[in-house]
């Protein structure tokens, strides 16, 4: 939801309040967020190698589909990997990919 509104609006638009949802939930959860990312990394990777993009992309993923209910998690990690598409390179896609494919069941 957040990912899609944020590519639709035009600059003379207000900004939805569940942008601030996200944001202030993001900063609030960000121990929680970071550490259920952790879990799902492959051995080797840790929170400070992924691309800031990146993890910002999967905090958000992650807070939407662990704290808003009117978000499924599969519409999460859906329009998590859209805007990866657009903001990075396919070898990012394919690690935020692999790093939300277990978000359905662990979250």
């Amino acid at each position: 939801m957040f990912f899609y509104a944020l590519t639709k609006m035009n600059e003379d638009e207000e900004i939805p309040q569940y942008f601030n949802v996200i944001v202030d939930g993001v900063l609030e959860h960000k121990s929680e967020l970071d550490s259920l990312i952790s879990k799902h990394l492959s051995s080797g990777w840790s929170i400070q190698r992924i691309a800031k993009t990146d993890l910002i992309v999967l905090r958000i993923a992650f807070f939407e589909a662990k704290y808003v209910e009117n978000v499924p998690a599969n519409v999460a990690i859906n329009e998590a990997l859209e805007i990866t598409k657009k903001y990075s390179d396919d070898r990012s896609r394919k690690f935020v990919n692999g790093v939300l494919a277990n978000i359905v069941s662990n979250v």
